[in-house]
């Protein structure tokens, strides 16, 4: 059985994620005021084309539906269900902050073997890969181009954000339009920006007790800087565990909704395009109730064999983070107290199992199915992260109320019989 992370990389794996020591950013607010005129224009222009369903294949997706502003640019699902309604096995990451992780893996198709390969995107990039991701948009650059080319006007905004009037509307442009916007989306002003400014009331001693909880226990290895992310690949539960099991589980039903769906509504992909690539790599049901993929790809990070292989997954940031339910990859825990608990659990297994972990790793190595190499964390953290996070229910309550401060507007959780000792 081949799991649908061969084919869905592959499209981008998040997860609330924790590790060890913090380094946390100071006042985060938009200036607007420092912005050029040219940043201003592409950034205007990224906002529009965000907002447009011109980008999806049948003109019902846009950025927008997925991310929405009213929800910190998540949809409060479980999953989108996208152009065929069947869902894409993950859930909507926030674009908060998104504009401080630099590298993103990603599917591409390689020139010389023709086949699906995962590389490193930039954000210009990321930002473009849903559309061609067939469980989302579903079109392809090439069509998107020659809708917005058709529009009237669209050309002369093209050109008063960038320039160069010859040019256009074009691929490049598409991709930095849309960063700009998302790299603009920053969290806004919280208590723990007025704390960390030197507000040392800002938070309550039993919040502050919860940020010591963070930082003793070693959040902040991954969940740190500007983004409180490190943006790396991370493995966040063992292998062959239900969480794993469950993800292969999800990734075919997809895969065979999708087919059904596909043909059910005679759908036609872009021809050569990445998304009938991708879509052509989706499981298929074989006689026995077996399945399989019509020709096996190599370069899908957790794509391999077994359930097994499908344990890494990039951290993602926590502003706002108790605004962005549900959680992990595949949406699972609507509750936040309940999500960090079981994250912990995890942690503690993966602590515990780390020579069968390694084992699954290099046979992912082997295989061609592990994140690019500028992704995975390095082996000296691995060494730096000698326990496993240890918290006491009283400790964890107070983290939860920590982490509640980085979200704008948030009451203060005050416990009046609290004693740090």
């Amino acid at each position: 059985m081949k799991s649908l992370n061969q084919s869905l990389i592959l499209l981008c794996a998040f997860a609330i994620t924790t590790g060890a020591f913090a380094q946390f950013p100071q006042n985060q607010a938009p200036d607007r005021a420092l912005e050029s005129e040219a940043t201003i224009q592409q950034r205007l222009l990224g906002q529009f084309l965000f907002r447009s369903t011109d980008l999806s294949l049948d003109g019902s997706q846009s950025c927008a539906t997925c991310h929405r502003e009213d929800r910190s640019f998540t949809d409060g699902l479980v999953e989108p269900p996208g152009i065929l309604g069947t869902g894409g096995g993950r859930n909507t990451p926030t674009l908060i902050a998104m504009a401080h992780v630099s590298k993103f893996p990603g599917p591409t198709v390689s020139k010389k073997t023709r086949s699906l390969v995962t590389k490193v995107m930039t954000l210009e990039e990321r930002c473009l890969a849903p559309i061609e991701n067939p469980l989302e948009m579903a079109s392809s650059l090439k069509s998107v181009l020659v809708k917005l080319r058709g529009i009237e006007g669209m050309k002369a905004k093209f050109n008063a954000a960038f320039g160069q009037a010859s040019h256009g509307v074009t691929e490049a442009r598409l991709g930095k339009a849309l960063a700009a916007y998302v790299a603009s989306l920053k969290p806004r002003q919280t208590r723990f920006h007025r704390y960390l400014a030197g507000d040392t009331k800002a938070l309550s001693e039993y919040e502050r007790h919860g940020y010591s909880t963070f930082i003793k226990n070693g959040c902040g290895a991954c969940h740190h800087g500007m983004g409180l992310s490190d943006g790396l690949m991370h493995v966040a539960f063992v292998p062959n565990s239900r969480r794993a099991l469950r993800q292969v589980t999800r990734a075919n039903e997809i895969a065979f909704q999708a087919r059904a769906e596909q043909g059910a509504r005679s759908l036609r992909l872009p021809q050569g395009g990445l998304a009938k690539k991708l879509f052509d790599s989706l499981p298929v049901r074989r006689q026995g109730g077996m399945c399989g993929t019509p020709s096996p790809q190599r370069g899908g990070y957790g794509g391999g064999t077994t359930p097994g292989q499908a344990i890494e997954m990039q951290t993602l940031t926590l502003w706002d983070v108790k605004r962005t339910a549900p959680y992990f990859r595949d949406g699972s825990e609507p509750d936040l107290t309940e999500a960090v608990a079981l994250h912990i659990r995890d942690l503690k297994e993966v602590k515990s199992q780390r020579r069968r972990i390694t084992e699954v790793l290099s046979a992912q190595s082997a295989a061609g199915n592990r994140p690019p190499r500028e992704l995975r964390v390095s082996n000296a953290f691995r060494r730096k992260l000698k326990t496993a996070p240890d918290f006491s229910s009283a400790d964890l309550d107070a983290m939860i109320a920590f982490l509640k401060t980085l979200s704008p507007g948030a009451r203060v959780t005050n416990k009046p019989r609290f004693s740090k000792g």
